[in-house]
């Protein structure tokens, strides 16, 4: 989905999911926030992404709700943390512009 979205690497977010090793994937300029604050990066402009986990993503829902965020869904990625020994669920979210 990133790679698909020809955008620059300034356009990515990820809250709550405190794994540094993420850098590596989607690149160095992606920034490390809470939940609140990926919602507010979204508002920040079109064709923006954020990740969230899972348990997160109705307080995601809800911070979007509060500040007029409008956003679509992407995929979901099932993974195994390997600092926790835990299975997680990333959620994709990505910026549609504010209403």
């Amino acid at each position: 989905m990133l790679r698909d979205s020809r955008l620059p690497r300034a356009f990515r977010r990820r809250g709550r999911y405190q794994e540094p090793s993420l850098v590596f994937l989607a690149g160095t300029a992606t920034g490390l926030t809470d939940i609140y604050g990926a919602a507010e990066f979204l508002r920040g402009g079109e064709c923006r992404f954020a990740f969230v986990e899972a348990h997160q993503e109705r307080a995601f829902a809800q911070r979007a709700e509060a500040i007029g965020l409008r956003y679509s869904a992407g995929p979901r990625v099932e993974g195994f943390n390997i600092s926790t020994g835990q299975p997680i669920t990333i959620a994709v979210f990505r910026s549609a512009g504010s209403s």
